[in-house]
């Protein structure tokens, strides 16, 4: 029979062979050392007792340390010098010092470290786990804006009906569904739901155009002859605006100038400035100088708005600062012919022709007319929407579900893309991905910008 007991002040020995008792003691009873041999070979340490004739074996060296020995020292590194007794972790064992060295590894060098745990062995590995879902497959022209998020919202959470203007407001997305009567609001860093508007006090009825004034959004509604004013930050409803003062009929564009909205008014051929701070009305311009007709989007380039008279195959241009007439572009050496969405560059405007299947450039500072591209390579068929991504428009192209983007420097077209787009309607730059709305397909689609 043999037994072993371990007292707390160190460790005494107690070993019956026979019936007699042998007593040790490990560390020394009257020093307090601890006696121990390391394998010159593997650096293995065990602890020995000379008291009961213990010593070690050939391939061993005797070492010995005080009860307040060990010093511990962290990861080793190769920089730091390293005296007897001290102790270091290096890859998941430990090792005592037994003399004094600087750079020498542990594990690989016995004669200078001996071991005082031995990492494990690593494990089997574990069973193969279940095969995941196939990754979509993009089109060239497309791009996956989040993790496990497509590149084309359509999923019916996202209520899209006929989604009409989209605006971007410096992190969210808000698309204005027409025939769904709702404006949804979405995640520009992943394309993930925020939320759907849909309740009746929002007065949403075939919702079209969307304006950002910095905290707030605007959207025009083309049947209830009014516009809803919404809060950005929880999407909850400000005023809506309506009433015979503000002249609504068919209001469809809505531009933002830094302190005032101003609303096209399709049918009633006027244009409607209104007080972003509180919805007061300011003015309606409708005198027959200003020629509009149909007047349907609108841009605002820093100090004027430009507006798109539709039927009327023109451009009209405002002062902002008070609503006077700048002048009225009707050349036919523009080729307007169905204009909508202008959009501003920094120094120039460019119009699409939804008609003419073609795009005018025109200088901001004077209306002179700088190009027009007609060219066939361009893909220009029906389009509708612009936008600018600080180099390169991007011209959707309703009937020929496709996006044409062009160098703004020379009008030199880059690519067309055909992405599995039905009707791309409008289209928005959030800072790297272009977002498009898809009227017949009621989905959103991001495209890489930029």
């Amino acid at each position: 029979m043999r037994g072993l007991v371990w007292a707390a002040a160190g460790v005494t020995v107690m070993a019956v062979l026979g019936g007699g008792l042998a007593l040790a003691s490990v560390p020394d009873a009257g020093t307090g050392v601890f006696h121990g041999c390391y394998s010159t070979k593997t650096g293995a340490l065990r602890l020995v007792d000379p008291a009961k004739g213990q010593s070690c074996a050939a391939g061993q060296k005797a070492v010995s340390w005080d009860q307040a020995g060990i010093t511990w020292r962290g990861p080793w590194a190769a920089a730091t010098g390293y005296h007897v007794h001290d102790a270091v972790a290096f890859q998941g064992s430990s090792y005592l010092a037994v003399k004094a060295s600087l750079g020498k590894t542990p594990g690989g060098n016995p004669s200078d470290w001996a071991v005082l745990a031995q990492a494990g062995k690593v494990g089997s590995p574990g069973a193969a786990g279940p095969q995941g879902p196939a990754g979509r497959t993009l089109l060239p022209e497309q791009v996956a804006v989040g993790v496990a998020v497509p590149d084309v919202l359509s999923a019916s959470s996202y209520a899209f009906k006929s989604p009409a203007e989209i605006a971007f407001d410096g992190s969210h997305l808000w698309i204005a569904n027409a025939i769904g009567n709702s404006v949804t609001e979405v995640n520009a860093s992943n394309g993930s739901l925020v939320r759907v508007l849909t309740d009746h006090s929002y007065g949403f009825n075939g919702p079209f155009g969307v304006a950002f004034d910095g905290s707030h959004l605007w959207i025009t509604n083309q049947e209830g002859n009014s516009v809803t004013e919404v809060n950005a930050s929880d999407g909850s409803l400000v005023r809506v605006l309506s009433g015979s003062s503000y002249a609504f009929s068919l209001p469809s564009g809505i531009g933002f100038d830094g302190s005032h909205l101003w609303i096209t008014d399709a049918v009633g051929n006027s244009v409607t400035e209104v007080k972003a701070s509180d919805g007061s009305l300011v003015q309606v311009l409708s005198a027959s100088g200003y020629a509009f007709n149909n007047p349907f989007d609108i841009a605002f380039d820093g100090s004027h708005l430009w507006i798109a008279n539709a039927r009327g195959k023109s451009m009209t241009e405002v002062n902002a600062s008070d609503g006077s007439l700048v002048r009225v572009l009707t050349d036919p050496g523009y080729a307007f012919d169905g204009p909508f969405g202008p959009t501003f560059d920094g120094s120039h405007l460019w119009i699409v022709n939804n008609s003419g299947n073609s795009v005018t450039e025109v200088n901001a500072s004077d209306g002179s007319l700088v190009r027009v591209l007609t060219d066939p390579s361009y893909g220009f068929n029906g389009p509708g929407g612009s936008a600018f991504d600080g180099s390169h428009l991007w011209i959707t192209n309703l009937a020929g579900n496709s996006v044409t983007e062009v160098n703004v420097a020379d009008g030199s077209l880059v690519q067309v893309f055909r992405a599995g787009l039905h009707n791309p309607s409008r289209i928005v730059f959030d800072g790297s991905h272009l977002w498009v709305t898809d009227q017949a397909g009621n989905s959103v689609t991001a495209l890489q910008g930029g």
